[in-house]
């Protein structure tokens, strides 16, 4: 795949609702520009224009920006019917679009920006996996991160309210939040 005469690159700026594609050759030559939904009918026309749009003897790479996983249904999609996905830092297409003379912001030039970043950075780019293991996991492990700072919270607020009532809890309580405790505040919640 270093042959990137072989290759043409479509970048997707990805978005809650739809996504924006744009597909270029090496030399920046645009062959299409495509906005279709978030959903499987969009996936499925996105195919369709590459299909078309792909010259004889070409591969088609795709790069979409990942931010905040709005476009990994589209990536696992594509993965999962064979296509090469890769992943690309919104940070890199920023880059790249800030080096080009327009003023405005469109989602037609951001998804240039993330097809040229695939043809800059191609080989440190990481490909995208079918990863729902994964994703499961980092799930799992964002959401007990804020459970973990809720209950520190929680436990800050109701450590002030007891010194405040009980500046002395010291005296008869280890630990403010053990089961004696808590008891103890739940039935005398003011001295």
């Amino acid at each position: 795949m270093s042959d990137f005469k072989n290759l043409v690159f479509v970048g997707i700026d990805p978005h809650k609702e739809e996504h924006v594609a744009v597909m270029i050759d090496h030399w920046g030559k645009v062959f299409f520009e495509l906005t279709f939904p978030n959903q499987v009918s969009g996936f499925e026309t996105l195919l369709e224009h590459v299909d078309t749009h792909t010259p004889d003897g070409k591969t088609t790479v795709f790069g979409i920006e990942d931010t905040g996983g709005l476009g990994r249904s589209c990536a696992q999609w594509l993965t999962l019917r064979g296509q090469l996905v890769k992943g690309v830092n919104p940070i890199m297409s920023s880059n790249k679009r800030k080096r080009y003379p327009h003023r405005t912001k469109t989602d037609k030039i951001d998804a240039v920006a993330v097809a040229k970043v695939l043809i800059t950075d191609f080989t440190q780019l990481p490909e995208v996996l079918v990863d729902d293991y994964y994703h499961g996991l980092r799930q799992l492990a964002n959401r007990r991160d804020q459970l973990t700072r809720t209950s520190t919270r929680c436990k800050n607020q109701l450590h002030k309210l007891i010194h405040d009532h009980y500046p002395n809890y010291k005296e008869f309580f280890s630990n403010p939040f053990g089961v004696t405790a808590l008891g103890f505040w739940n039935k005398y919640p003011h001295p």
